[in-house]
């Protein structure tokens, strides 16, 4: 009898450990469910805005179509183009929700705040007129990052090329220094740069009157609020000669001192220190662009790097 008991309740407890596991299997399965609709949510609003450049609008409508990433949608701001820019948007067709809006705007960044604004995805991708993805997984790897981590915003690394595609420079800024960017000493490329529409919302976009920079002031003020994510690999390809690519850094270095100041933030806590600073590095700029000038006439500096390392 005690033998029966004994294999009645070890067939009860057999019963409870399979009964158990079907119901862990059923929350796995429910847990992986959950985790791939998140991955599958994660839109991504692509925004390129073009005014007179219909060479280079071909390419990046090019670019974001080869994009592995299904749930994206790619959202064009043309400034009024006058050079075939807007028959080249009417006749554009893709398989990813698009569409176009061509009216004067002030400006390349109200343009992108104009972007954005009529985006309705997750994260914020400005892939601008002439600029291209650097591969076609590069959409995917941004989505599929923000699906499993947490975090507001993030960059890779971009190559500066001329009109041919042919890279002249690279721009990385890894390991990310937050005195760096406020110093003016190391930019952010805003083409290889992702961020949470809700962040955008949150800092208020692009500040319109503060020029050529102010993609650079808008980063900052996503660095005071959040940590980027980095990737160690390239994002982008973008044209060199443009306003920001073509100016000196003794210019970055003037307007991220301008916008400290608005921002509060002073080297050495005063407004004096903090001049100081922002005039001896001005200086410091300048002679080293004049001693590049002498060695690229030498023939004694090759491709021109920007590593901010």
């Amino acid at each position: 009898m005690r033998s029966d008991c004994s294999k009645a309740h070890g067939g009860i407890e057999s019963a409870f450990d399979t009964h158990g596991g079907v119901h862990q299997s059923r929350r796995s399965s429910a847990r992986k469910m959950k985790e791939i609709d998140k991955v599958n949510s994660q839109r991504v609003s692509v925004i390129t805005v073009c005014l007179n450049h219909k060479e280079g609008l071909d390419r990046t409508l090019a670019s974001v179509v080869t994009q592995s990433w299904g749930d994206m949608e790619h959202i064009v701001i043309d400034g009024g183009s006058t050079d075939g820019s807007v028959k080249l948007l009417e006749g554009h067709r893709t398989d990813k929700p698009y569409v176009f809006v061509s009216e004067s705007d002030n400006g390349l960044y109200d343009a992108m705040n104009k972007g954005w604004r009529m985006a309705d995805g997750d994260l914020v991708v400005f892939m601008n007129a002439g600029d291209t993805f650097a591969s076609e997984a590069v959409v995917e790897t941004i989505a599929r990052a923000h699906a499993s981590e947490t975090w507001r915003w993030g960059y890779g690394c971009a190559r500066i090329c001329n009109a041919n595609n042919q890279p002249l420079a690279i721009v990385s800024f890894v390991p990310f220094r937050l005195d760096r960017l406020a110093l003016g000493l190391s930019v952010v490329p805003h083409q290889a740069t992702v961020m949470e529409h809700e962040l955008l919302e949150e800092l208020g976009g692009f500040k319109i009157e503060l020029g050529p920079a102010a993609d650079q002031e808008l980063l900052l003020r996503a660095a005071l609020l959040s940590q980027p994510r980095l990737w160690g690999e390239f994002f982008a390809d973008f044209e060199g000669g443009g306003v920001g690519s073509s100016r000196g850094w003794s210019a970055y270095v003037r307007d991220m001192g301008r916008f400290r100041g608005s921002l509060g933030l002073y080297v050495g806590g005063g407004r004096v220190r903090d001049k100081i600073v922002t005039i001896a590095l001005t200086v410091y700029k300048l002679g080293e662009a004049g001693q590049d000038k002498v060695r690229r006439r030498k023939g004694l500096l090759g491709e021109a790097l920007f590593d901010a390392r």
